[in-house]
């Protein structure tokens, strides 16, 4: 091969990464657009159908728990026969499932689309990272994490003004439709501009039977925690979902080519704890974002547009501060850099364990800012740890089960803010609730989110004894 053509293999080479980027940005950027817009609508929806915090609390619930429950699965498919079309496939779910939402009659039906949007959102989150990190050499993976990361948090920062514009002058139907629209964009430009890449893996299986153990016992345990605030008999549902979980992983330590290594995690004490990071981190992120958006609208009184804008101020530090993070922990260990992002956020938290009516909008917007740097300087950083502990033939498996971490983390979150609002209010709708009893149900909320984020500061330090892919 003369030199003539090492230049257009390479160029090419360059416009595939380019391209692949690209994909991840656009996909990342719908998603937590999504995410963040439909939270400035919860306390509209729920004025509309009369539903307690129980209930409405399903609406971002459900799609968490349709992406929990899949990401892994549909990560090792994607390994298996290829990701760009699982990443077609959940692109058209997602787009299909946002549509059916705009003419959503009942809360239930509400609810169910909103679980099978999140198997649809299952299926491109657990693909896009994968792809373009596989396209990426090791020295640059971590630059480019930090772009793709930075872009969820932009669609975070503009979907609370976006999402809150909506509500405010076209109700909170017209927030499925804006989804819609970017979802069919998103789909055109995987179709046409990412290439195949099918394949058939020489001596290894989908291995049913993990997966539906996995589908099951995720399913029980995370239905049961979110119901159990008004319904103390699902214990028995998470009872069961925990003794299949048992089966399961007893079934994947036999495996070669497991649905979900567990070898891995009990080998390698970096690559657990970093995941387990992971979950604390996002353990907050939710509860967070839910609670703001009641306390601005419900108890300062404030119209959705208006709690839009100033909730864009931490996701909007985040995508600022989140491609440096990436690039620094390039240059020194990403677990360092990882560490000092957990602190940050938790210092962030406990100044929102003393909020009040009477808290100003400068204390709100400053805490903001402290925990979307903090939450910045740990997200790309400990992406980048977590793939720098495995070989690049399991960035699908590692990065999907990193996203069922992270959907694992918010859920819990939303479990413990339903839990304590339904001990406080009851199945009073938010809009008749005491401000008392909403304020005393957020400060038991953030406490409870500092210890999780104290905690995770420990498991997000750098165990020496593991092995490091760098």
């Amino acid at each position: 091969m003369d030199k003539r053509q090492q230049e257009r293999y390479r160029e090419d080479d360059e416009k595939l990464a380019g391209m692949t980027l690209l994909i991840a940005i656009i996909t990342s950027f719908a998603g937590t657009f999504a995410a963040s817009a439909i939270n400035l609508a919860i306390p509209a929806i729920s004025a509309e159908f009369r539903s307690g915090s129980e209930l409405t609390g399903w609406i971002i619930t459900g799609f968490l728990l349709g992406n929990v429950v899949f990401s892994v699965p549909f990560g090792r498919i994607a390994d298996l026969t290829g990701r760009k079309r699982v990443l077609a496939a959940g692109v058209a779910i997602f787009a299909t499932t946002s549509l059916a939402c705009v003419f959503a009659v009942s809360m239930w039906t509400l609810i169910i689309l909103r679980i099978v949007q999140g198997l649809g959102g299952a299926m491109f989150a657990s693909t896009n990272i994968a792809i373009m990190v596989d396209a990426y050499p090791p020295r640059k993976r971590g630059k480019v994490l930090g772009l793709a990361i930075a872009s969820a948090y932009i669609g975070l920062s503009v979907g609370a003004p976006i999402g809150g514009a909506l509500n405010n002058y076209l109700g909170w139907r017209s927030i499925f439709i804006v989804m819609t629209l970017m979802s069919f964009i998103s789909l055109i430009l995987v179709l046409l501009k990412l290439p195949d890449d099918s394949r058939k893996a020489v001596g290894e299986n989908f291995d049913a039977p993990g997966n539906l153990m996995y589908i099951i016992a995720s399913t029980l345990v995370l239905s049961g925690i979110s119901m159990w605030a008004g319904h103390h008999w699902v214990g028995a549902l998470i009872l069961v979902g925990l003794l299949i979980g048992v089966v399961f992983v007893r079934h994947e330590w036999k495996r070669e080519t497991p649905v979900l290594d567990v070898r891995l995690l009990a080998s390698n004490r970096n690559y657990a704890f970093s995941n387990i990071a992971t979950f604390l981190n996002y353990a907050f992120i939710a509860g967070l974002t839910y609670y703001l958006s009641i306390y601005l609208q419900l108890v300062l009184g404030l119209n959705s547009m208006i709690s839009g804008a100033i909730m864009m101020g931490q996701p909007l530090f985040q995508a600022i501060v989140s491609p440096y993070a990436g690039k620094l922990s390039d240059r020194v260990s990403p677990f360092k850099v990882a560490t000092a992002g957990m602190v940050i956020c938790a210092v962030g938290l406990f100044g929102f364990c003393f909020i009040s009516e009477n808290t100003s909008l400068a204390y709100v917007i400053a805490v903001l800012i402290v925990i979307g740097t903090g939450f910045g300087v740990f997200s790309s950083s400990n992406s980048n740890a977590i793939m720098s502990c495995v070989e690049p033939q399991d960035y699908g498996a590692a990065n999907s089960f990193q996203i069922t971490m992270r959907n694992l983390g918010q859920t819990v979150s939303l479990c413990i803010v339903t839990s304590i609002m339904t001990a406080h209010i009851g199945d009073t709708a938010f809009t008749d609730a005491p401000t008392s009893a909403l304020i005393l149900s957020m400060r038991t909320g953030f406490i409870t989110f500092t210890v999780l984020c104290v905690i995770g500061i420990f498991f997000s330090m750098e165990k020496k004894s593991s092995k490091i892919m760098r």
